[in-house]
């Protein structure tokens, strides 16, 4: 038996993810221009931890309120049961069976 409980105030609380999708690298032997004067490293993930980004967003999802709308202070209560039986059973002097289920 396991009791969990998540108190957020999405208003206050981001959580985000990254995309990584390379729109804004262009990489070339000949040299290159873009709109931000950079010209990276051919890496998403490298241009993101060199500071290579033009935007950041968040989305604030609540668990009732509609797709694209933001949340509010929600608290989450899960329960969460996981029976568990077990036995052993020694076979002979050499075998012993050890059978769990959950």
């Amino acid at each position: 038996y396991r009791r969990w409980l998540q108190k957020r105030n999405l208003s206050a609380d981001f959580l985000g993810n990254f995309n990584f999708n390379n729109d804004t690298v262009t990489t070339n032997s000949g040299g290159c221009t873009t709109a931000f004067g950079y010209c990276g490293t051919g890496n998403s993930i490298a241009d993101f931890l060199l500071g290579y980004y033009n935007n950041a967003s968040t989305f604030e999802p609540g668990p009732f309120s509609p797709a694209g709308t933001a949340g509010n202070l929600n608290q989450y209560r899960f329960t969460y049961f996981a029976p568990f039986v077990q036995d052993d059973w020694k076979v002979s002097n050499r075998l012993s069976l050890n059978l769990g289920l959950r």
